[in-house]
């Protein structure tokens, strides 16, 4: 079509050329390609208008079948994540509060496709059931779409990033391992670099940035090539143990279960995680914050007050001090409430370490602080003791595999006699691992 609109063009063009000395058999001819040209335009946009057409039927389509129903092993990565942000929306609108949502849309159209994956599978009604079902019984008799979708579970998510775990993943908007804790609960692991992986091993990679100089005129660059550092982080396994009786599970374990269980598991592991991030010791658990500044090495990592024992308003403008510039405008002090007292209770600290307590919170030299119970205590020891850390949080990475998978334990034993007592259990597995993998980020305050 595109040849012979070609030709029309160049006869037109040819005769149009002659001008006035046109001759009537030209003038005639002249009309007939016009209108032949007008012709093959006119099918032109009619081929255009139904191609159109099936475009917007297929993606219609598309949109108005079920999430679960699209083929992920030959689906493309975008019908996947739209598949996935389909399902949240549909699924989980209720479940979770907006900024949750929020962060789920961002990591998945960020790219992660294990994570839209898992969406789809987990959020599945069928699947949903299924996970209930097999809380409730020791043998769970799945209907024929249930027993699809835990096929599909194995196929398509344990396979691929869980293949040694027992038991089923929770649904995504219920999973705290994926899902973001409100700020109520798990307000340090919040601020955070908080990572997804998918192995046992979690390994970033770290520089202090590419190195800038001055040359002069037509000289050798000068090697400034950045050090780049690759922690290596072993994910640890966390468990999560609850006991029930049997008559406890008679009166709450029917339909409806699976939302009375995850609350718990939830408050559970953002207890966990505020705890390891604050103080972990890195031996079987991730290393918190507070540890790795204590054994830090790599970096003039400590303040020392000037008297041990005590904290003065010249100690905390000493390790404000101390934090590089580059950290300075994303710092937040992190501190147990008790060692805030204290500084409170200088006599001017207020003036001294512009401290502020309003309604947004409270804030040192115009920096966030967060209280926690899990950071160190103040005891007032002379010895060693750690008192408060500030910095760019961000310095501390927080890797969890994606997926929290729970399963029943049937039947409970007593230890002394191996008869049964009447009661059951749920045990929830989770894999994270955590460290200071930017050091120079942060800087500690202590006695020594």
């Amino acid at each position: 079509m595109a040849t012979q609109s070609e030709d029309i063009i160049k006869n037109i063009r040819r005769i149009e050329s002659r001008g006035k000395n046109m001759t009537l058999a030209e003038q005639t001819a002249l009309g007939h390609y016009r209108t032949a040209l007008a012709e093959l335009n006119a099918a032109k946009r009619r081929h255009a208008d139904l191609q159109h057409q099936k475009t917007v039927a297929k993606g219609h389509a598309f949109l108005n079948r079920s999430p679960e129903s699209i083929d992920i092993r030959s689906a493309k990565p975008t019908e996947v994540r739209d598949a996935s942000l389909k399902a949240l929306e549909i699924r989980s609108a209720d479940r979770l509060e907006s900024f949750q949502i929020d962060a789920l849309d961002r990591q998945i159209r960020a790219g992660d496709t294990e994570l839209a994956i898992r969406t789809i599978v987990t959020t599945a009604p069928a699947y949903r059931s299924a996970i209930e079902r097999s809380l409730r019984e020791e043998h769970p008799h799945y209907t024929p779409e249930e027993a699809s979708a835990v096929r599909r579970y194995h196929d398509e998510v344990r396979s691929a990033s869980e293949g040694g775990s027992f038991g089923l993943a929770l649904p995504v908007d219920i999973d705290p391992s994926i899902v973001p804790s409100s700020q109520e609960l798990a307000t340090l692991p919040s601020l955070v670099s908080v990572k997804q992986t998918s192995t046992n091993v979690y390994k970033p990679v770290i520089s202090d940035g590419s190195g800038w100089g001055f040359q002069a005129e037509n000289a050798v660059v000068g090697d400034n090539t950045p050090t780049l550092v690759q922690p290596s982080l072993a994910v640890q396994t966390a468990r999560a143990f609850i006991p029930v009786s049997d008559e406890l599970f008679a009166d709450y374990g029917g339909a409806g279960f699976l939302d009375e269980y995850t609350p718990m598991i939830a408050r559970g592991f953002a207890d966990l995680l505020t705890d390891v991030v604050a103080v972990g010791t890195g031996t079987g658990q991730p290393r918190g914050i507070f540890t790795a500044l204590q054994a830090s090495t790599t970096s003039p990592a400590h303040v020392t007050v000037t008297t041990a024992g005590s904290i003065s308003a010249a100690d905390v403008r000493r390790v404000w001090n101390a934090v590089p510039e580059r950290f300075k405008g994303s710092s937040t002090f992190v501190l147990h409430t008790d060692v805030l007292s204290q500084i409170r209770n200088d006599s001017g600290a207020a003036a001294q370490v512009d401290l502020v307590v309003d309604r947004a919170g409270t804030s040192l030299f115009g920096r966030p602080c967060v209280t926690s119970s899990y950071c160190p205590d103040f005891t007032g020891t002379t010895g060693a003791e750690n008192f408060l850390a500030v910095g760019d949080l961000s310095g501390y990475h927080l890797a969890v595999r994606q997926g929290v998978t729970v399963e029943m334990v049937p039947v409970m034993f007593d230890a002394a006699t191996m008869r049964p007592i009447g009661s059951r259990g749920f045990l929830a597995l989770a894999r994270v691992a955590g460290d200071l993998v930017v050091p120079n980020s942060m800087r500690l305050l202590a006695n020594s």
